[in-house]
């Protein structure tokens, strides 16, 4: 349950915990294809499965 307050889910709760998720995408020896690739990669494939399965599941 979320607490009032200075509980739980106060800013800076939430803020830590997003910080603990996220993708370094700049740093030594990361050009702009690399940022690319991370950024776009997980994407490109989620719609290139969801094309296959439709194809799939309803035919050509």
């Amino acid at each position: 349950m979320a607490r009032g307050a200075g509980g739980l889910l106060d800013g800076g709760f939430v803020f830590k915990l997003g910080r603990l998720f996220k993708t370094p995408y700049g740093g030594e020896g990361v050009d702009f294809i690399d940022q690319l690739n991370y950024q776009f990669t997980g994407g490109l494939m989620v719609i290139f499965i969801a094309i296959i399965s439709f194809r799939q599941y309803v035919g050509k």
